[in-house]
């Protein structure tokens, strides 16, 4: 595993993360979306704290005047579920918003699929029971824990230690001092909650970076799926080249003569009388494509004239298939007139 693990070393191409994000396999913290999701409702439950507080007390007076009444007050659903609705709305927002940056956009939206073989496969409960596993876990699990208590004994002393120095005794003072503190405490636990979700979220990417590190051999073989497989592209060259070769043999035949360089280039040309309105050139080349245009041309035995200028610039100027330009219909004129006078052909 750990010689797997040293391989690894190049960093994950755009379609590995794609496959992983497919799968499900995202970076997540479970600590910063119920950080997320307790932060956002504190801070809209604030928002309407005024009104929820309000129907809250009015409930409770209401109740306390009717003790002696088997009937529930009125308004107690609706007073309830208005106290409680914009927590939870707020909880949901910061839930969502949490997944959105942990997710990323677009959001993963595949169904996710409750595969039990892979649920009760031995790696999977052998990593579940490690003892690395668990002993991770409690850490993690201790030190949230000694944070909040930490950060909670410092604001309760120095809150004790200021009701000592000036203390409060009216119910009016109390209260504001005991929500002064209440806020206090929930605002330095809730940073250090923050702070220890943020360091689980850098570890969790860290830890699936890792993951989605590649070996050379995963880098080659995503390469040829991508290119293609190397013989197939082979064959398909070949069959590319067999097509060139007679769609090649059979432009030569038709042509009337052939131009060349006398060895580098070569150029096939043909005229129909009352079929084509300018001669044109059906095959060109060079290299050993002109040497299979000249050997082709000898085999059907059709006339190769050396004229080095008029074919470098027939090649230069003409593609195949298309006919040749006005500037050079005299030189071409005289060239085929030759042509026609060896094969008793009328001009």
């Amino acid at each position: 595993m750990s010689a797997d693990h040293d391989q690894r070393t190049l960093e994950p191409t755009p379609r590995r993360v794609e496959e992983f994000r497919k799968r499900g396999e995202i970076a997540r913290s479970r600590d910063l979306s119920q950080v997320a999701s307790m932060a956002g409702g504190a801070i809209v439950g604030a928002w309407f704290s005024e009104s929820s507080i309000s129907g809250v007390t009015n409930l409770m007076r209401r109740t306390c005047e009717g003790l002696g009444s088997t009937r529930w007050p009125d308004g107690l659903a609706a007073t309830l579920v208005g106290a409680c609705v914009p927590v939870m709305t707020g909880a949901a927002l910061g839930y969502l918003l949490s997944a959105a940056v942990q997710l990323g956009w677009p959001p993963v939206l595949s169904r996710p699929k409750l595969d039990l073989s892979r649920l009760f496969s031995p790696g999977s409960l052998v990593q579940m029971l490690s003892p690395k596993a668990t002993v991770g876990r409690t850490l993690k699990s201790t030190a949230k824990i000694l944070v909040c208590a930490v950060e909670a004994g410092a604001v309760l002393a120095d809150e004790c230690r200021l009701l000592l120095v000036a203390p409060a005794l009216e119910p009016g003072p109390l209260a504001a001092r005991l929500g002064a503190a209440t806020m206090r405490l929930a605002l330095n636990t809730g940073g250090a909650l923050v702070l220890l979700a943020a360091i689980d979220y850098w570890y969790q990417r860290r830890t699936m970076a890792a993951k989605m590190r590649m070996t050379r051999e995963e880098m080659k073989r995503e390469a040829r799926q991508q290119e293609g497989d190397p013989h197939i592209k082979g064959q398909r060259r070949r069959r590319m080249r067999e097509m060139s070769k007679r769609r090649l043999a059979t432009a030569v035949k038709t042509a009337d003569t052939v131009l060349v360089n006398p060895t580098e280039y070569a150029v096939a040309l043909r005229y129909r009388s009352g079929k084509d309105r300018a001669p044109c050139v059906v095959a060109k080349g060079r290299g050993t494509v002109a040497e299979r245009i000249r050997e082709l041309a000898r085999k059907a035995g059709i006339p190769i004239l050396v004229e080095p200028p008029l074919c470098r610039m027939l090649h230069k100027l003409v593609p195949e298939g298309r006919e040749i330009p006005a500037q050079l219909y005299h030189s071409v004129a005289e060239v085929l007139a030759y042509v026609y006078r060896l094969r008793g052909r009328p001009v």
